[in-house]
């Protein structure tokens, strides 16, 4: 009996230590959606935007993301060079 707790509390000091491991990604994250969320350039606050929506999105609400037309990456891919 003493081994199982011992191996439950083991195991609970490991799922601690990844929800703050996750957390301080999270938080790290948020941090920079609100530093580029004052940007000026339109297609950087529509990412970040989206970006918010799968941040603080529900279990319950569907995976679906819109795409953004304006985005830097979409735009980066679609320049022609002449």
């Amino acid at each position: 009996m003493r081994q199982r707790v011992a191996a439950q509390d083991e195991e609970i000091a490991l799922l601690r230590q990844e929800r703050d491991f996750y957390f301080k990604k999270l938080t790290g994250a948020e941090a920079l959606c609100n530093s580029l969320e004052a940007s000026d350039d339109a297609g950087i606050v529509a990412l970040v935007k989206q970006f918010q929506q799968i941040l603080y999105k529900d279990d319950e609400e569907e995976d679906v993301v819109e795409p953004v037309a304006a985005s830097p990456l979409a735009l980066e891919h679609d320049t022609v060079i002449s």
